[in-house]
């Protein structure tokens, strides 16, 4: 997304928009929340916030867009090198945003959420698990299955009050990868 000047300013009423977003969605579903509501929590005019976005649909994918970076960028400091690293990366990240999975629980935006994040994350979660010499369908496909495989767990993990430490994480996401369910007989 293209960052614009106002963006940058603290006090911007962008800014003030999406913190004030950030407050009420704490405290009750965003579908409860009105324009208005938002607008004077913001301390903004209504005019003020269709001027910066066109929908509360808008900052959910600014948010969206902000933690995608945010794990991508862990993955850039952690730089995991197989399946093990790369499941604990992501769940040492996750145990971190719980409020903010919650968040999305709470608001029905989980699922959006995972189709987001799946689409920006990828690619740096695929580098850790795919060899260079693996064949063009294990390259394609098996990115997919796992990443996918692993917000299927989160949303488990989520489910059960993600109170599993990650090292735990590592240990059922290798068990399941190692079933015989994925063995061939």
């Amino acid at each position: 997304m293209e960052t614009k000047k106002h963006e940058l300013l603290k006090d911007s009423p962008y800014n003030l928009i999406i913190a004030a977003f950030w407050s009420l969605i704490r405290a009750k579903p965003s579908i409860e929340i009105s324009i208005d509501e938002l607008s004077h929590t913001a301390g903004v005019s209504r005019r003020t916030f269709y001027r910066n976005f066109k929908s509360t649909d808008e900052i959910w994918e600014l948010i969206f867009q902000e933690r995608s970076d945010y794990f991508i960028s862990e993955c850039k400091i952690t730089k995991p090198k197989n399946f093990k690293t790369l499941v604990k990366t992501f769940f040492d990240f996750w145990v971190f945003e719980k409020e903010f999975l919650n968040i999305l629980l709470r608001n029905r935006k989980l699922d959006a959420f995972l189709q987001f994040f799946l689409s920006e994350t990828r690619k740096v979660m695929s580098d850790a698990i795919i060899a260079k010499n693996e064949s063009e369908v294990y390259q394609e496909y098996v990115p997919y299955f796992i990443v996918n495989g692993l917000c299927g767990i989160l949303v488990k993990w989520l489910e059960d009050g993600a109170k599993t430490v990650p090292e735990v994480m590592v240990q059922v996401a290798a068990e399941i990868m190692t079933s015989d369910a994925f063995q061939q007989k």
